[in-house]
């Protein structure tokens, strides 16, 4: 369908993209700024298109384990005992239900390590693999773990069907240098890699504006605090390049703006100097992402003051 993408502002070209990749047989990985909303993109493409869908989290510790599955005590009715079954990864039962997976922070997980005998199902065609794995048989037997297309050479594997219309979209966040893993090429071949920019300096005001409204709305905000809270996260987020996280090439997406404004609507009843409202807000939402930019700070802190029109960020700020 035409994309009804609601919040989304700015994002019909990369909605086009996604769709036409995971249509034409591939699987995508979404990359992006913090705050673009590369995840609420791919959950919104799953509901436009009327695909059931499974959302999880990647982290570091992520095995063949988590993700494919493995051995695992299981009790039994009538038994004191809990003798081991093959338990599916989240991917196997994301499959075996023909529920695509969104596969959010992609790049928390040792993604070679993490995939395992994945890499050859999202190679495409119809092809299947076998686990070192047995699955218990309701008789009580046990038959070898199969993940993919029926192989009539094997009919007696226990087989986790893989639907050819079955897809894998992934988020990678392109700040995250504290906790990043390296992509493979092996997994980059496999994949449709969509760019998901932070909205132009126009887009990005029509936002705000959006979030300042129903700032105004839900929590009587006055006007006065409305057009300075407007004005100095324009200069800070919403410039491209002429002031704030645009002119040294940090620009992040709507979504840290806007839990900023959130929190403004609340604060508000503690502080009314909005330039300290923001700074705050900053220091909850924004300073975070900076993690493991330690190297920059100076230069950022100095952004983030002239956006603000301060001579330099407050001791306890920095």
């Amino acid at each position: 369908p035409e994309p009804d993408l609601g919040d989304l502002k700015g994002m019909d070209d990369a909605y086009k993209k996604l769709v036409s990749a995971l249509a034409s047989g591939k699987h995508a990985l979404l990359l992006g700024a913090p705050g673009v909303g590369k995840t609420e993109l791919a959950e919104s493409t799953c509901k436009l298109i009327r695909q059931p869908y499974d959302i999880v989290t990647a982290t570091s510790d992520w095995t063949s384990v988590h993700t494919m599955g493995g051995y695992m005590p299981i009790p039994q009715a009538g038994s004191v005992g809990e003798p081991l079954d093959f338990v599916p990864g989240v991917f196997t039962e994301a499959m075996a239900s023909n529920k695509w997976l969104v596969v959010d922070e992609m790049n928390r997980a040792d993604i070679d390590k993490a995939f395992g005998e994945m890499f050859t199902l999202l190679g495409g065609k119809r092809k299947s693999v076998t686990l070192p794995y047995r699955k218990r048989q309701e008789d009580g037997t046990y038959r070898r773990v199969a993940l993919g297309q029926p192989n009539t050479e094997n009919p007696d594997d226990h087989l986790y069907r893989l639907d050819p219309s079955w897809r894998l979209i992934g988020t990678m966040n392109t700040f995250d240098k504290a906790s990043l893993f390296q992509m493979s090429y092996a997994f980059s071949r496999r994949v449709a890699v969509i760019e998901i920019g932070v909205p132009d300096e126009g887009v990005f005001v029509e936002i705000l504006k959006t979030g300042l409204a129903s700032m105004i709305q839900d929590d009587g905000a006055t006007s006065e605090l409305h057009d300075a809270v407007l004005d100095l996260l324009s200069r800070l987020f919403a410039s491209s390049s002429a002031s704030g996280l645009g002119k040294i090439g940090l620009r992040v997406g709507p979504a840290i703006p806007l839990d900023i404004i959130k929190f403004v609507g609340q604060m508000r009843r503690f502080e009314t100097d909005p330039t300290k409202l923001i700074l705050t807000g900053l220091e909850l939402y924004l300073y975070p992402q900076f993690e493991g930019r330690h190297e920059e700070t100076g230069e950022i802190a100095s952004a983030i003051a002239e956006a603000l029109q301060l001579a330099e960020l407050p001791t306890e700020s920095m």
